[in-house]
């Protein structure tokens, strides 16, 4: 995560896997699409909960 001007938010998502095997094209395509999306959906819903608002963090420095 990094901070933008305009209090906006740089997040980059990264994720491995190791499926031991192949993996038809349909299923790693609806992976690497939906993903990362869904992640940041529920993300989203997560942080509007109120006990998140006002939270203050140590390891995040302003």
């Amino acid at each position: 995560m990094t901070p933008l001007p305009g209090n906006q938010l740089r997040i980059e998502y990264l994720a491995k896997a190791d499926p031991a095997g192949a993996v038809p094209a349909w299923i790693a395509n609806m992976f690497v699409t939906k993903g990362p999306y869904e992640t940041f959906v529920q993300l989203r819903k997560v942080v509007a909960r109120p006990a998140y608002q006002l939270a203050k963090f140590d390891w995040i420095k302003d």
